[in-house]
C-alpha cells in the first residue's frame, strides 16, 4: 500500500531538485551541492517511506529532517515549497506510527 502524503512529498522534492539544478545550470552558476544533496535525501527517503517495509519510519523522519533544515535555511528563495514537502513527509511519518505499534 502506498502512502499518498509520502508520494506527494517525494514528487515535490524531486521536482524541486530538477528545477533547482536547471535554474542554476541555466544561469551558468555552480549548484550548491549541499542543497542538491538535501533534496535528494528528502526525495529518496519519501520514496522509500511510501512502502510498507522495514526502515520506513527511519526513512520518513530522515526525509522530514533534511527537508525541514533545507527549507528553513533557504526560506528566502525556495524554502516554502521545501517546507511543504517536509510537512507532507512528517504527516506520512506520523501516520506510520500506529501501524508500526500494532505489529509489536
Amino acid at each position: 500500500m502506498s502512502d499518498k502524503f509520502a508520494v506527494a512529498g517525494a514528487a515535490l522534492s524531486g521536482a524541486l531538485f530538477v528545477i533547482y539544478w536547471a535554474v542554476t545550470a541555466g544561469e551558468r552558476e555552480t549548484s550548491q551541492i549541499w542543497v542538491l544533496l538535501m533534496l535528494l535525501i528528502g526525495s529518496a527517503g519519501a520514496t522509500y517511506g511510501r512502502l510498507e517495509r522495514w526502515g520506513r519510519l527511519t526513512a520518513l523522519w530522515s526525509a522530514t529532517t533534511a527537508l525541514a533544515i533545507l527549507g528553513v535555511l533557504s526560506i528566502l528563495s525556495i524554502g516554502l515549497p521545501v517546507l511543504v514537502a517536509a510537512v507532507l513527509c512528517g504527516i506520512s511519518a506520523v501516520r506510520a506510527l500506529p501501524s508500526l505499534m500494532a505489529r509489536r
